[in-house]
């Protein structure tokens, strides 16, 4: 902004986007010095008189307004008149400020406002009723400028310590003297882009800050875009926004410090507070209820409706749409866009917007995870010395997950792909359909509401079928990956409880989890769960029964990706059928697939001896899942020998698992490796 321009805005009475540059010119950071100076010298000719001694304090005063008047005319911004005219510091307020500054910009004046400082508390403070004396002030004033209610306090300009002694935050001195931003840890930490996205949401925002409202909260959903809508709104009315991401602190002490100084330097500044997830701050009422009740706009955002005894003050409240897939893509591209502005981001050849649509578009990522998902994949790839692409964006993306899950859930990272699927054709026309529907589903069920208004389902839920070892697991994992995803198998140990109700409790616990996280929630032998209802003949059978009511009516609610897979689809109940998107059946593979699973399995890096024959190998009558345990088994023996796998190897370890199978053997595959088998 130019100086001329920050002259102008200093006088205006209404907060406004002003802020000083991180290397301001000289001309302002001096004469922002002089000015201080002159006052504070005031300051001191006023105590000196106090004490008797012969001074001038008036004319000292009016010489130096008078340079600050000639400085102003030539566009230096004084930072001193600023906080006067913007914040309405009466003249007693102004003089108590640079009181309390004065241990930091002149030890000497801050001794002689109060001759006992160093004795009776630390260098950085002076005491209120001596300063107040020493100035000349009524008593009363220590009570009247230094109450709660007060500005110097109620901004955060003034700190009242144990035994009346004033303290100044940092920003403060670095405000008046327009030295650079230096945040505190926890607050740089806290720092985070927001993005921008415009709608009818920001409008709505937007009209209600134009009407003088400074308090607002935003029920953000599921991946939703409330700091992104909340910036836009404060850039439409003419104020930047400090967006405060406190999603990664788990200490209230130190949330409490970022809002406090958040605070002040929004005072300073002239800027709007946009902070959330609102779950991190309940345990912090007095200082959210000072944001509250602050001069400058306060947005908080959290997934759940506001609490109304939180607070006195009651906020306007807005529920904002779940963000489509277009708004989350702008997310995404502000988000590089502000990265390769970072020192040593290689970020020149930026993904396209199809490109990034079709691979994350349809993740309910915030804007905070969105940004440190952008900075992950470009740390990633400097460390490559390479271009970030879209799969740099997948495997950032899949890292934004909460820890809830894992200690409910198995977490499986998906390592495999398309080509390591053995399946029929029409088995992965199912599964490419799948993540068809889990990437437009917010575009077919949001925004063109098909299945009418009233409908509740906007989740993807899969039901994978088939005997076992025919591919379930693995195909779950790929449709993890070609999502982006990670996988959560649920432990079915950790959530049946023999006692009443724990069961329904803990399940409710992880479909709360996964929907607040990017994830394909995974039930291997599903029918556990969701076995028929019987009739009623017993209090176990009603629990039961109530049991998997309970799981019907959730996955009826989940917004997420879910696959069932069971051995036993029989035993499912049939109300499910009608809350499953897609069933898979996954069929015995044929002498052709087992071909091809056994060079899948044994892979490219195996060394095999000259008697293997994998065409042999495939007549035996195994599934996907059996053959993986022969390969694995058969080079166990052959490491252990120090030789390459052999046909007796494969041989041996294929009778090995028919035993463990309870099966008998088929004599007629057997027939032809009868010599392997004896030798």
């Amino acid at each position: 902004m130019a100086v001329a321009e920050r002259a102008r805005k200093s006088a205006a009475p209404q907060p406004a986007a002003s802020e000083p540059p991180n290397e301001p010119p000289p001309d302002d950071s001096a004469a922002a010095l002089n000015h201080v100076l002159g006052r504070l010298a005031v300051l001191d000719q006023r105590a000196r008189a106090a004490g008797g001694e012969p001074t001038q304090p008036h004319e000292l005063l009016a010489a130096t307004e008078a340079a600050a008047d000639e400085a102003q005319q030539h566009g230096a911004w004084l930072p001193l008149r600023d906080l006067a005219g913007r914040l309405r510091l009466t003249s007693d307020e102004l003089d108590l400020l640079l009181a309390a500054s004065a241990p930091h910009l002149d030890p000497d004046v801050a001794d002689v406002l109060d001759p006992g400082r160093h004795q009776t508390g630390p260098e950085g403070e002076v005491r209120a009723h001596v300063v107040v004396k020493r100035l000349g002030l009524p008593a009363i004033a220590v009570h009247r400028l230094l109450d709660s209610d007060g500005a110097l306090v109620r901004l955060g300009l003034v700190v009242v310590n144990a035994g009346r002694r004033l303290s100044v935050p940092p920003a403060v001195i670095e405000h008046l003297l327009v030295l650079p931003r230096r945040p505190g840890d926890a607050l740089a930490a806290a720092l985070a882009p927001a993005g921008q996205i415009d709608g009818d949401d920001t409008d709505r925002l937007a009209t209600a800050l134009r009407s003088g409202l400074r308090f607002c909260y935003l029920q953000d959903p599921l991946g939703g875009l409330a700091p992104a809508i909340a910036a836009a709104a404060m850039a439409s009315v003419g104020l930047d926004t400090m967006h405060l991401d406190l999603d990664e602190m788990d200490d209230d002490d130190r949330v409490d410090d970022v809002l406090g100084e958040a605070l002040v330097r929004a005072h300073l500044d002239g800027v709007a507070i946009v902070a959330g997830p609102a779950s991190k701050v309940v345990a912090i009422p007095d200082r959210i209820a000072r944001l509250a009740a602050g001069d400058v706009p306060f947005v908080l955002y959290g997934a759940l409706p506001w609490r109304p005894g939180l607070l006195t003050t009651v906020p306007w409240q807005m529920a904002p749409v779940p963000a489509t897939k277009d708004d989350r893509v702008v997310v995404w591209e502000q988000a590089l866009e502000v990265a390769a502005g970072q020192p040593g981001a290689d970020l020149t050849a930026i993904p396209d917007r199809d490109d990034i649509a079709r691979a994350v578009g349809h993740l309910h990522l915030s804007p905070p995870a969105v940004n440190r998902a952008v900075l992950s994949a470009g740390l990633q790839a400097l460390g490559e010395q390479r271009a970030l692409d879209v799969d740099d964006l997948i495997t950032a993306a899949r890292t934004q997950s909460g820890e809830a899950l894992q200690r409910l859930a198995r977490r499986i990272t998906p390592r495999v792909g398309w080509d390591d699927l053995v399946v029929p054709a029409g088995v992965v026309e199912q599964l490419e359909e799948i993540c068809t529907r889990a990437r437009q589903r917010d575009l077919v069920m949001g925004t063109w509401k098909v299945g009418g208004g009233s409908s509740r389902k906007r989740g993807t839920v899969s039901l994978f079928g088939g005997p076992p070892g025919t591919g379930k697991s693995l195909a779950a994992e790929v449709v993890g990956a070609a999502l982006g995803l990670e996988i959560y198998q649920v432990n079915l140990a950790t959530v049946v409880d023999k006692y009443v109700g724990e069961t329904e409790k803990n399940l409710d616990r992880i479909f709360r989890a996964a929907e607040g996280v990017n994830c394909l929630l995974f039930f291997d032998e599903a029918d556990a769960l969701f076995g028929r209802r019987s009739e009623v003949q017993s209090a176990q059978d009603k629990y039961a029964n109530v049991e998997v009511a309970f799981l019907l009516q959730r996955l009826e609610d989940f917004d997420g990706v879910a696959v069932l897979a069971s051995n036993l689809r029989g035993n499912l109940d049939d109300a499910f059928r009608r809350r499953i998107d897609v069933i898979v059946d996954f069929p015995v593979p044929d002498e052709t697939a087992r071909l091809q699973l056994w060079r899948t399995c044994l892979g490219p890096h195996v060394q095999l001896a000259d008697d293997v024959d994998l065409a042999v190998c495939a007549t035996f009558d195994l599934a996907g899942g059996d053959i993986r345990n022969v390969a694995v088994g058969a080079a166990m023996a052959a490491a252990e020998a120090g030789q390459p796998i052999g046909m007796a190897h494969l041989v041996r370890a294929v009778q090995s698992e028919y035993r463990k199978l309870g099966r008998l053997a088929d004599h007629s595959a057997f027939a032809k490796v009868k010599k392997y088998a004896e030798s």
